[in-house]
């Protein structure tokens, strides 16, 4: 049996937080869509991810993907989304700052575009705006880390 594409880009993100050696349980939540996990019991944790395999990398939210970050940050406080982009990295953003870039009317479908240059930090935009400042890679388990500690 070969692995399905979600299993191998997931698992990406799981193989960085195992890197923290800090026992960090990993649930998938059954009753929302593919992609949302919850860890430590307390960070709602939603994956999206691109197979294509340069900059710029587009994903797309359809109205039931926001309408359950919403309901998931709601009830934890916050929620995080990591996307994996192609084999390039990760860029992750806590649920306050997605919202820089889809705001809070969720419509049909909406997008997130993620670009880099060679060598730079990713830059973020969205549907209803541009995302100031840049994200690192090493920054989603920073970002974990310091979520889970607080």
């Amino acid at each position: 049996m070969s692995l399905k594409e979600v299993e191998f880009y997931h698992g990406c993100v799981f193989s960085r937080l195992s890197q923290l050696d800090a026992g960090i349980s990993i649930k998938r939540l059954k009753d929302f869509s593919q992609g949302f996990y919850i860890l430590a019991e307390k960070l709602p944790v939603y994956i999206k991810h691109t197979t294509k395999k340069l900059s710029p990398w587009r994903f797309s939210f359809h109205k039931t993907h926001q309408d359950e970050l919403q309901s998931l940050k709601n009830k934890h406080g916050f929620a995080l989304i990591v996307f994996v982009c192609g084999h390039d990295g990760i860029c992750s953003l806590e649920f306050d700052r997605f919202k820089n870039i889809l705001d809070y009317v969720h419509e049909d479908v909406e997008w997130v575009a993620i670009r880099r240059k060679r060598g730079e930090k990713y830059a973020v935009s969205g549907k209803d705006g541009e995302l100031k400042g840049k994200i690192g890679d090493i920054d989603f388990t920073n970002l974990v880390c310091s979520i889970l500690d607080a």
